[in-house]
């Protein structure tokens, strides 16, 4: 199939303001170092959305993107880099480098990232939200019968552990087809201001690649064959029948190089049966 870019869409302060770059404090000191809290956070989350009865499979893996995966990215993802300069610095550095590191989250028996795309959008009798409580919300609290806390903690770890605060999320819904597959890019960088209709038009430093609403402009996932061939060429595990859940790449991951090595083939970890909070 031919490929379209994703579109950028950058987050703009609403008229009654937003938590803009403040979302980037919210880890604050934690008493455990980055690897680690990226770990916990992502293995609680994946626990507290396992399907009822089924231990989630879980595999962590840190690989080096080919060339072609790399020219994906630059071609199809990250295609439009933010206007902010740190923001485009810091994109542009990790598409350019000489090794582009990745580290990624995968789950498979959960429940995926359903539901709505917008958080102004969500229908009378609606249950799961789960896609807008990880990618659009912020500390929204995790309403699961195991689970517990907020999303937010869990969230700002995933952005400070790339170096270019750039995330991939991958996910197939629970009880869904291939077309309810979805993948969508963002990134959370520094609040910024341009002129407009003279007018100090100000963001909150928070962009999403996607498919751009001609209505509102704003980004929602790819979907079906679209997220799945995107999804295939850059090297993320294939979702077919039985295999809903979520994979997190996080770009340009960062950590002491005592925790975790990255090779050119890559280095993974795998688990199952993990369950819930008890």
């Amino acid at each position: 199939m031919t490929l379209s870019p994703l579109e950028l869409h950058s987050e703009p302060y609403g008229s009654t303001g937003n938590i803009g770059e403040n979302f980037r404090r919210l880890l604050g000191a934690p008493t455990l170092d980055l690897l680690q809290t990226v770990i916990r956070e992502a293995v609680q989350n994946i626990a507290d959305a396992a399907r009822p009865g089924v231990g989630p499979e879980i595999l962590i893996r840190m690989r080096t993107l080919s060339d072609t995966q790399r020219d994906v990215l630059r071609r199809f993802i990250l295609a439009e880099i933010p206007e902010e300069p740190g923001s485009s610095t810091a994109i542009s550095t990790f598409l350019e480098a000489e090794r582009a590191v990745v580290l990624e989250i995968c789950d498979f028996g959960t429940v995926g990232l359903g539901g709505p795309t917008r958080s102004d959008r969500i229908p009378v009798g609606t249950e799961r939200t789960d896609f807008i409580d990880f990618l659009r919300n912020i500390g929204t609290a995790r309403d699961t019968e195991q689970g517990g806390g907020t999303y937010g903690f869990g969230k700002v770890a995933l952005y400070r552990a790339s170096a270019c605060s750039t995330i991939i999320v991958d996910s197939l819904p629970d009880g869904a087809g291939p077309e309810g597959r979805r993948l969508m890019a963002c990134h959370v960088g520094r609040s910024f201001e341009k002129p407009e209709n003279g007018m100090r038009r100000r963001f909150t430093g928070r962009h999403w690649w996607g498919v751009r609403d001609p209505a509102d402009g704003i980004a929602d996932p790819a979907t079906g064959d679209t997220a799945s061939a995107l999804a295939g060429q850059l090297g993320l595990p294939e979702r077919g029948p039985g295999r809903s859940g979520t994979t997190i790449m996080i770009l340009g991951f960062q950590t002491d190089e005592d925790d975790l090595t990255a090779t050119e083939t890559g280095s993974s970890r795998r688990c199952s049966g993990i369950s819930g909070r008890g």
